[in-house]
C-alpha cells in the first residue's frame, strides 16, 4: 500500500466511512504502534497494516491480529480476553504523558462489575430478593420458579388470582438496582432481559386481558411470544410500543435525553411510527426520528460487552455508573472527543478505566465508589 492509500484510509476513518475490514486494519495498526507514544506517520501505518494482514511480529513483539468483525464469534472471544479501545481523535488530542502514572494505582481501589441482582414485588406488598446465583425467573400459571427449574429461596409463594386491593389481576414488579441485571419469562412466554437500574411492571396473568401491557423503566431487551389476537404493548417514558411478536430493545432511562427503541426482528409500532429491522426510533420532546441502528452496539450490554462507537466520555461514564454502581464527577467540563472500542462488562472497573486511559486523552481517580474524570 502506497502512502497515498494509507492517507486515504485514515481520512475515511475520520469520516466514518471505513468498511469492516478497513476498520479492523486501522485498529490493528493502532494496537501495534500505541506503545511508541508518538503519532504514527503514514509509512508506519502502511507497514503495520501489512503486518496485521500477514500475522507477523512488530519489532519482535507478538502482534494481536484483529480479524474483521464479520467473524463475530472470534471477535467476541478476543474482546473478553484482551479488550480493544481506539481513540478516534488520536491526531487532534493533546498528549498526557502523566496519564499512565495517574492511572497506575486504579486496581488498588478496584470495583467489581455488576451481577445477577433483582427484586420481585408482589401485589400484596411482599418483596422477594432473587438469588444472585441464578440468572432469571419464570412465571408460569401464577407460579414462580427460577429459569433452571428450582424454587425461589423463600419457597414458591405463587401469585394470587386477586390482589389485596381487589383487582382481578395482580400487578407484579421486577427491578434491578445499579450494578444488577436479570432475566424474566413473563406469563405469556415472552422473554425479557433487564439492564442495570431498570424495572418492568406486568400482570400476573395475560389470559383474560385483550392486550398484554407492561411498563418499563430503564433498559430492557424483549423477545415477545407471537399472539396475533393479543397485541403486546410496552409503555415507557412517554411512548408506547405495540407488537405482535418480535425482538427489540428499549432504552428509557430517566437520565437519558431521549427514549430509543431498536428493532432487531419483526415489526413494531412506536407512537404511530412503524419500524423495520435494524431501525431505531428516537423519541425526543414528543418528536420521533428514525435512524439506522448498529445492532451489535445496541445489544452489547445483553451480550456481556461494552461497545462504544465514537462515544463521548460523558455517555460512557453514564453507562459505567449504572453497571458498577459508582458516582462520577468531572474535574473539568467533559470534552466531546469520541472513543471507539469494545471490552467485557465482566471485568473490574480498573481494567475498563485503564483501557480508556491508554488513549492518553483521559485519566481517572478512584476513591471508594467515586470516580473522578480528568481531561
Amino acid at each position: 500500500m502506497v502512502e497515498r492509500d494509507a492517507k486515504i484510509l485514515a481520512e475515511k476513518y475520520e469520516r466514518g466511512e471505513c468498511t469492516e475490514e478497513e476498520l479492523a486494519l486501522i485498529e490493528g495498526w493502532y494496537l501495534a504502534l500505541k506503545e511508541e507514544r508518538v503519532a504514527p506517520d503514514y509509512e508506519k501505518i502502511e507497514t503495520s497494516m501489512d503486518q496485521v494482514w500477514r500475522g507477523l511480529n512488530v519489532q519482535g513483539k507478538p502482534l494481536i491480529k484483529l480479524w474483521p468483525r464479520l467473524v463475530a464469534a472470534v471477535a467476541a472471544v478476543a474482546v473478553v480476553v484482551f479488550g480493544v479501545f481506539f481513540f478516534k481523535a488520536y491526531y487532534m488530542s493533546s498528549r498526557h504523558p502523566e496519564g499512565r502514572e495517574a492511572t497506575r494505582d486504579l486496581s488498588a481501589n478496584d470495583i467489581a462489575p455488576g451481577r445477577n441482582v433483582a427484586k420481585l414485588k408482589l401485589a400484596n406488598g411482599r418483596v422477594i430478593t432473587l438469588s444472585d446465583a441464578k440468572t432469571g425467573l419464570v412465571v408460569v400459571a401464577s407460579s414462580l420458579k427460577y429459569n433452571d427449574g428450582s424454587a425461589i429461596a423463600q419457597g414458591d409463594p405463587g401469585l394470587s388470582s386477586r390482589s389485596a386491593t381487589g383487582q382481578a389481576v395482580d400487578e407484579v414488579v421486577m427491578s434491578t438496582p445499579r450494578g444488577g441485571t436479570y432475566q424474566i419469562v413473563l406469563p405469556d412466554g415472552s422473554k425479557v432481559w433487564l439492564n442495570a437500574a431498570s424495572s418492568i411492571t406486568f400482570p400476573s396473568s395475560f389470559s383474560k386481558l385483550p392486550k398484554r401491557v407492561v411498563e418499563l423503566s430503564g433498559e430492557a431487551y424483549f423477545e415477545v411470544f407471537k399472539n396475533k389476537n393479543q397485541p403486546f404493548i410496552v409503555k415507557s417514558k412517554g411512548q408506547q410500543v405495540e407488537v405482535l411478536g418480535t425482538h427489540f430493545n428499549i432504552n428509557s432511562y430517566a437520565d437519558e435525553g431521549s427514549v430509543k427503541t431498536t428493532l432487531l426482528e419483526g415489526s413494531v409500532n412506536v407512537n404511530g411510527t412503524i419500524l423495520k429491522p435494524n431501525q431505531q426510533a428516537v423519541l425526543n420532546h414528543n418528536t420521533i426520528t428514525v435512524e439506522q441502528a448498529d445492532a451489535a452496539e445496541i445489544m452489547a450490554w445483553k451480550d456481556g460487552l461494552f461497545r462504544f462507537n465514537n462515544e463521548n466520555i460523558a455517555s460512557i461514564m453514564l453507562k459505567l455508573s449504572r453497571w458498577y454502581n459508582i458516582d462520577v464527577v468531572y474535574q473539568n467540563i467533559p470534552k466531546p472527543d469520541g472513543f471507539t472500542g469494545t471490552i467485557s462488562r465482566f471485568k473490574n472497573i480498573s481494567q475498563v478505566l485503564k483501557m480508556l486511559s491508554e488513549t492518553e486523552s483521559v485519566k481517572f481517580k478512584v476513591e471508594g465508589r467515586r470516580v473522578t474524570v480528568i481531561q
